[in-house]
């Protein structure tokens, strides 16, 4: 987690977390090193409720499956942009190799989690190594930073 939260650790702070995983009590304590205000998961291991539920106002939240709509509306200048939303979500067999050189597994591994993380924040421009964010720009001076990486 430690990696992740590096990319934007001041946003962290007092944030939303949302996980597709169940939380157990290792990743509950991971959590707590960090003040979340609202933690939203599909399960929680018994231990980790515990060691959640010690932060005062926290807001802990079970996610339900929710069937999502395959249309997306957006307002246009006095009309209305009807499209159908982008749910491919692209695997190694989509890719191919343009250039000379190729990427490594580990480089193709960050380009596909990366693609899944960008395309919820447009416009974004990020930078992805060991599936945690190096560098991104979200539109706006404050919001972008640059994380070191230690190698």
């Amino acid at each position: 987690m430690d990696r992740r939260i590096a990319g934007d650790p001041v946003s962290a702070f007092g944030g939303v977390l949302i996980t597709n995983a169940v939380i157990d009590k290792a990743a509950a304590e991971e959590i707590n090193k960090i003040f979340f205000e609202v933690i939203i998961a599909p399960d929680y291991d018994v231990d980790a409720l515990e060691i959640l539920g010690q932060k005062k106002n926290r807001i802990i939240l079970v996610r339900k499956q929710a069937k999502l709509p395959k249309k997306q509306f957006r307002a246009l200048l006095n009309g209305v942009l009807v499209q159908d939303k982008d749910t491919n979500i692209e695997t190694v067999a989509d890719l191919k190799t343009v250039t000379d050189q190729a990427p490594t597994p580990e480089e193709v591994e960050d380009m596909l989690f990366a693609n899944k993380i960008v395309r919820t924040a447009s416009p974004m421009l990020s930078y992805w190594r060991r599936q945690a964010t190096v560098g991104k720009r979200c539109g706006t001076d404050f919001t972008c930073r640059r994380t070191e990486t230690s190698d």
